[in-house]
This record gives C-alpha cells, structure tokens and sequence, in this order.
C-alpha cells in the first residue's frame, strides 16, 4: 500500500487481536467463508446484509454459531430503530400492512437482494416468520411482494427512487 499504513497478518492473529467480526461485504454470497471463519473462532460475528443469498449458507451459519456457542447476528439495522420498535405493537393487531424502501434490481451490489433485506428483514420483525405464502411481481425496476400471513397480508414495495423507508398499517 502506498501510505505504508496497512500491513499484511494473518488470520489467526487478526482473531486474536478482535472481540468481535462485523461481515461488511456488499456481496452475499462472498459471507458464509468469514462468518464461519469467525465462528470458528468463537469470536462473535455480526453478518450485513443480505445476510445470505440461499437458504443453505444461512443454515450453515446458524449451524456454526450452535456448534462453537458463539453469537451470530445479521440483517438490515432498521429492525433496531426505536420508531420501529414502538411499531411491533401496531403490527401485530394489523390486517394489511405496506412497507416500502428503496431497492434497484439492477444494483451492481447483487441487484435487488442488496437492498431487498431492508424490507425483508423489518417484515420479518414486525410481522414475524410464519407466513404462508408469498407472491412477488416486477415491472420493470419495482418490485411488489405479497406476503401472507394466517391473520394478515403484507405487501413489500420496492423502487430505486423511494427514498426513506415507510411503514403503512390497517388494522
């Protein structure tokens, strides 16, 4: 490196100078190598979005974290915003909800998975993971999917020029 500030150490000894790994590649499917290399560490491991890209690679981290007893965390920070926090109550007595964020199918970053775990993971949240179908439809750079749940419906919205993230509820 030009500025003479970076130097190259290995693995084990970047481990044992860490408390913690955060996983910050825009990628998914380059995580699952450095979040199980964390893991098998034992040092605990925060994984950005999209956490993974198959259902396959995130069991196989979950597996990993249960294996070493080590903490395995990941998704989209919204989750943890106070204002939507204060929503879980509201989501869960609501019929119909609509959560809409900016998302770009064409992204470099992986496309609409990139910016998608967004709103997937603030569905996940507020609405929980037991839905029972789902239904997605794209015109060109939106992208709507339904999701289905025993008592509610969900509808994720998806635009490269929705701006900020935005909660709608009926209940």
């Amino acid at each position: 490196m030009a500025s003479g500030c970076w130097r190259k150490i290995d693995a084990a000894q970047q481990f044992a100078q860490s408390d913690a790994v955060l996983v910050l590649l825009r990628r998914g499917e380059e995580h699952l190598p450095y979040a199980l290399a964390s893991l098998k560490a034992q040092k605990p491991v925060f994984v950005d979005k999209p956490f993974a890209l198959t259902a396959c690679d995130a069991q196989t981290m979950i597996d990993a974290s249960k294996q070493y007893a080590t903490p395995l965390m990941g998704g989209s920070p919204l989750c943890f915003l106070p204002k939507v926090q204060a929503l879980r109550p509201k989501a869960k007595k609501a019929k119909l909800a609509v959560l809409s964020y900016r998302a770009d199918t064409d992204s470099p970053f992986g496309g609409w998975n990139f910016y998608s775990s967004h709103l997937t993971d603030l569905c996940a949240h507020l609405f929980g993971v037991n839905a029972s179908s789902l239904q997605a439809h794209t015109d060109s750079a939106a992208v709507w999917v339904q999701v289905d749940y025993p008592q509610q419906k969900v509808v994720l919205y998806s635009h490269p020029s929705v701006q900020k993230p935005q909660i709608t509820l009926w209940e």
